[in-house]
């Protein structure tokens, strides 16, 4: 913002977009486009369907590119919408969507343990409880890179209470050892 006041309006900007988004038509806006027919495209639709139909609290994409999450985003899903990968150029670039939270994940060799350091990380930050639900999408198998062939419905079962200490801000990197 410049001009006389600039600081009046981002507080403006904020205020409207605040407003706009308390606007239940605005989420889960599934208008699913004919030509796409690629498998990431029917995940990504498929995820925020999923996640609105078992009321899930978050979906997660174990991604490479941020292109499965940047989807994601396009369907302006509910749950709230996070980001995975150990890629530090997609940690970055994935933050220009819209409602992407994003983390840096340490490397890990199959989709479980991934899960499993997606699920330590957001409980230890608050951001689900045990007894959520959590979708998941994923490339498999995951030592190859592959395109986001999968998902996955997950009843959060894990207790790990949230460590004020560990609280990360909006784009996340993993808390050192």
């Amino acid at each position: 913002a410049s001009g006389q006041f600039p600081i009046e309006c981002i507080r403006t900007m904020h205020e409207i977009v605040i407003e706009v988004e308390k606007n239940p038509t605005l989420y889960n806006h599934l208008e699913f486009d004919a030509e796409a027919r690629e498998i990431p495209d029917c995940i990504a639709a498929s995820s925020v369907l999923a996640a609105s139909m078992v009321e899930a609290s978050a979906i997660v994409c174990l991604t490479t590119t941020g292109k499965t999450a940047t989807l994601i985003s396009s369907y302006r899903p509910e749950a709230k919408l996070y980001a995975a990968t150990q890629v530090h150029e997609t940690l970055n670039r994935i933050l220009l969507a819209w409602g992407i939270h994003s983390f840096a994940l340490k490397p890990y060799k199959s989709s479980e343990e991934a899960f499993l350091q997606m699920e330590t990380l957001l409980l230890r930050n608050g951001l689900i409880r045990k007894g959520d639900t959590i979708v998941f999408t994923l490339g498999s198998p995951v030592k190859e890179n592959a395109k986001t062939n999968a998902l996955k419905i997950h009843k959060v079962t894990l207790d790990v209470p949230p460590c004020e200490s560990t609280k990360l801000p909006l784009r996340c990197q993993w808390p050192a050892d």
